[in-house]
């Protein structure tokens, strides 16, 4: 497995800086020690195998530290990861998340990269059972729904952000993205947390007042009702409006 060390991510003493988000993180020495390893060797086993005999520890304790720093850094998108390492460490990852520039280019990129295989897959199967007379027609339009609501769902929390004028990035992996920004002031985080499910339930609100046909008018309605539930205090969003209320 090789680590690559985002170069956003710089390192001074003992004081790890985020550039893009202005963020600076204070980091004991054994950390600071590891994170220079980072920057001119990739392959996660040589800096297991370092690091076990400069702190004198053992390989395992070794390669506990540096996962535990991976998955630090993989909160913020600061490190990409490359190849397969020990599999019962990468379990504990949900998803390895790659950091990308917001501008309008890496937004959709950001999407495609998170969403496409989901879309293609799921119109895939929908197709094939299409073929088979077993679902009605407008059951055709689920793979772009969920797309666009994901669309309207993500480029709603951008656009508060950058209406806040806030240091923001984007993080993306398999099934995931986010909008990435500095802890702003409690208005904004709820303005923030409620702008993303409020752009992705709009559309379809209107639809099911403008559109009559039944399939269309439920595909609406539970598409809305998914997005205006990650306003739950058990889902991020909805974390962060309660936590700032």
């Amino acid at each position: 497995m090789r680590v690559y060390l985002h170069h956003d991510m710089q390192l001074h003493g003992t004081t790890l800086t985020d550039t893009s988000l202005q963020v600076r993180y204070r980091v004991t020495a054994d950390t600071a020690w590891l994170l220079a390893q980072l920057k001119h060797e990739h392959r996660a086993e040589r800096i297991i195998s370092s690091a076990a005999r400069h702190m004198h520890v053992t390989h395992k304790q070794a390669r506990h530290a540096l996962y535990a720093l991976l998955g630090f850094l993989d909160t913020a998108g600061g490190v990409r990861v490359h190849g397969l390492g020990d599999v019962q460490h990468i379990l504990l990852r949900r998803t390895w998340r790659r950091r990308i520039a917001p501008s309008t280019r890496g937004f959709l990129g950001a999407l495609v990269l998170a969403y496409g295989p989901l879309v293609i897959a799921l119109s895939g199967c929908l197709y094939g059972i299409r073929v088979l007379d077993a679902i009605p027609a407008w059951w055709m339009a689920v793979p772009a729904a969920v797309f666009s609501s994901c669309v309207f769902h993500e480029a709603g929390h951008l656009y508060a952000v950058r209406m806040y004028k806030l240091r923001h990035i984007l993080l993306a992996g398999f099934g995931y993205v986010a909008v990435m920004y500095q802890t702003p002031q409690r208005r904004a985080a709820r303005c923030i947390a409620v702008a993303g499910p409020l752009a992705a339930v709009m559309p379809y609100v209107l639809t099911m007042c403008t559109v009559r046909h039944a399939g269309v008018v439920l595909l609406s309605l539970v598409v809305s009702a998914i997005h205006a539930a990650s306003l739950l205090p058990w889902f991020s969003d909805g974390k962060t409006l309660w936590r700032n209320i």
